[in-house]
């Protein structure tokens, strides 16, 4: 079966390589900004654990400096001389916010009187963690400090994944439900991840015995002791309180928790029974 990113990714290639401008039908030339005819990355497609060249390089922090080629097209109805800078954003898979930015280079041996074409070695750095699509976004600006159209490429970081692990819970067996008044119930849990802590996205649990069994109850390792009972923030043990009060039926309760990483894989779950008796 084929990764869904794939083909997402390819769709994205061939929607934005098919996307062009009318510049038809312009008389007067004053004042019209310059214009992006095509945008190309030497590569569309890196794998952090597979890639051998020198595109990926695994840094001693356990990070990764990506490292890759654009070159753009570039016409002026003013003639070249007309074009002040073209320039390139990257935007981050996982924030969407700009993590990269730079001019390229004009190459001198472009002939053609209205058209250039300029080239930059690029290169961002990342985490283990922000694999998926990074986007290339490659504009130009005229002298009178008019903007370009824009081209958006995609090039998408893979890497090995492996589901995360939980273990280690701590939690009561049995609870005394209240009379009046309510009773904090703590659960604590460890987990991993074989691409580090970064990578879990979630660590939760379902009620199996009620009728709302598909509703997650998050654990969270945000050091927040007073409102999860977690006691240090990014140290791969998720905590949770939850209230036990008049109101709650009594009887026993299957627990299952799970976590879930970036990547959208489910890892191992465990099962937890408690048991509520009156007082």
């Amino acid at each position: 079966m084929k990764n869904p990113l794939i083909i997402i990714f390819i769709i994205f290639i061939l929607t934005a390589l098919s996307c062009e401008k009318d510049r038809s039908g312009l008389i007067d030339t004053q004042g019209v900004p310059p214009y992006v005819t095509t945008a190309i990355l030497n590569t569309y497609y890196l794998h952090i654990d597979t890639t051998s060249s020198g595109a990926v390089t695994h840094l001693t922090d356990g990070k990764y400096k990506i490292n890759f080629t654009i070159t753009a097209h570039v016409e002026d109805a003013n003639g070249i001389d007309d074009i002040k800078q073209v320039s390139y954003r990257i935007y981050s898979p996982v924030s969407h916010d700009v993590i990269q930015r730079g001019n390229l280079s004009f190459l001198p041996d472009s002939t053609l009187p209205d058209e250039a074409v300029y080239n930059t070695n690029a290169s961002f750095t990342m985490e283990r963690s922000s694999t998926g699509i990074y986007i290339i976004e490659m504009f130009a600006q005229g002298q009178g400090n008019s903007i370009s159209n824009s081209i958006q490429l995609g090039l998408l970081i893979a890497k090995n994944s492996g589901p995360p692990h939980i273990w280690n819970l701590s939690a009561q067996d049995t609870f005394i439900r209240p009379l009046h008044g309510r009773t904090l119930v703590y659960f604590r849990i460890s987990a991993s991840d074989p691409d580090g802590l970064a990578d879990i996205d979630q660590v939760y649990f379902r009620n199996l015995s009620s009728v709302n069994s598909s509703t997650k109850n998050p654990l969270y390792d945000d050091g927040n002791f007073s409102s999860d009972g977690d006691s240090v923030a990014g140290d791969g043990r998720y905590s949770t309180l939850l209230q036990v009060d008049s109101s709650n039926t009594l009887g026993s309760k299957l627990l299952r928790f799970y976590a879930i990483d970036k990547s959208g894989f489910l890892g191992d779950s465990l099962d937890h029974t408690i048991t509520i008796i009156a007082q």
